[in-house]
């Protein structure tokens, strides 16, 4: 057997074009012009309530001026606000608006909408099996959100 073919790399293929193909139809069906990377920072800032941009830069691996960049957008597009924390006038929050939850309401919608498609291709077992072996493959990266920064 080739390494192409191996398990391991037949399973990574799958998940990243599983991940590509329902994050490209979910920005698609979009009615804003919001990227997947803005939609991303939406999740997380508002499972966060605030966030620093510095974290938000952490989290996406990326330099804080391409945060900067995707928020100053964000901000103008109504989404955001920008805060400073009042403890360190220096560190700047992210906080989404109303327009930014209804945002994110639709795009968690239309998330499960396409979620819902693709998973109709399975059995209802199947759906099961597969659910629960994600979860159970995606427990470690759950306690790492978890722990306090």
């Amino acid at each position: 057997m080739n390494e192409v073919d191996s398990v391991p790399s037949r399973f990574f293929r799958s998940i990243v074009l599983l991940h590509r193909g329902l994050k490209s139809e979910a920005v698609k069906r979009l009615d804003s012009e919001i990227t997947g990377a803005q939609l991303f920072l939406l999740h997380v800032i508002a499972d966060r309530q605030r966030c620093k941009l510095t974290d938000l830069a952490d989290l996406l691996n990326v330099k804080p001026s391409a945060v900067t960049v995707m928020i100053d957008r964000m901000v103008r597009c109504g989404y955001v606000l920008r805060i400073r924390d009042n403890q360190d006038r220096r560190v700047i929050m992210a906080e989404l608006t109303d327009n930014g939850y209804a945002a994110l309401t639709e795009a968690r919608n239309i998330q499960q909408e396409i979620t819902e498609h693709y998973l109709g291709i399975l059995e209802p077992k199947e759906r099961e099996t597969v659910t629960s072996l994600l979860e159970k493959l995606t427990a470690p990266f759950h306690k790492s959100e978890e722990e306090p920064r």
